[in-house]
């Protein structure tokens, strides 16, 4: 059995979680930043395994121009989540490569869900999003695409065509788990790459009708 969708019902209280937890974190060192619920979580197309366990996927957005490098960033962002979330209370904070992972586990150690929570910027010269990875043990400004392309193409995707972002999402999603673990790649990716392929199809079918 394959990867099926969460209703939102069961997305809020987890939501509203992460807010509560985090409400703290403002006017720290001085870092400007916000938090954006985005990708697939943002739309309510969050996929979860046959043992109910899923992510939610979360940008921490710095908005001022602080000069600090990247490590030192993650770093200082890792130990307020690590307070935060104790791990009294059944959660377990790991600094993945491209994201901070926060995990809640069951009293039997099982992972019930999992918020994903990348460190980025907006490139103000080229309007690219940038995220801080870790490549070959070093911490890195890594650009991942055009902004408002993005946001451009999930402006012009509406009404039942969203369907057809549903399935394009759930299959790559699905494809996604045959790889490799180091292959695999994280949901707001492949979410990223969903957009773009309905977008371009419907752009495509547009054309030929106007041929």
């Amino acid at each position: 059995m394959g990867l099926e969708y969460v209703t939102k019902k069961e997305l809020k209280p987890k939501k509203s979680e992460f807010i509560s937890k985090t409400k703290n974190f403002r006017v720290k060192n001085g870092y400007r930043f916000n938090f954006y619920l985005v990708g697939s979580s943002k739309r309510n197309l969050v996929l979860a395994h046959k043992d109910k366990k899923f992510d939610i996927d979360y940008q921490l957005r710095i908005t001022n121009s602080n000069k600090e490098e990247p490590k030192k960033i993650k770093d200082y962002f890792f130990n307020l989540f690590q307070n935060a979330f104790s791990s009294n209370e059944g959660w377990d904070c790991d600094n993945s490569t491209s994201v901070i992972t926060v995990k809640k586990t069951s009293e039997n150690g099982n992972v019930e869900f999992s918020y994903d929570i990348a460190i980025c910027k907006i490139n103000q010269n080229t309007n690219k999003l940038n995220i801080i990875k870790r490549i070959n043990g070093d911490y890195l400004w890594e650009e991942i695409g055009d902004y408002s392309e993005h946001t451009g193409r999930l402006r012009n995707i509406k009404g039942n065509n969203w369907n057809k972002v549903r399935h394009k999402y759930k299959t790559k999603k699905n494809d996604n788990l045959k790889q490799k673990n180091e292959n695999q790649k994280k949901s707001f990716i492949i979410f990223i790459e969903t957009i773009k392929e309905v977008y371009d199809d419907l752009a495509s079918s547009s054309n030929k009708e106007n041929d």
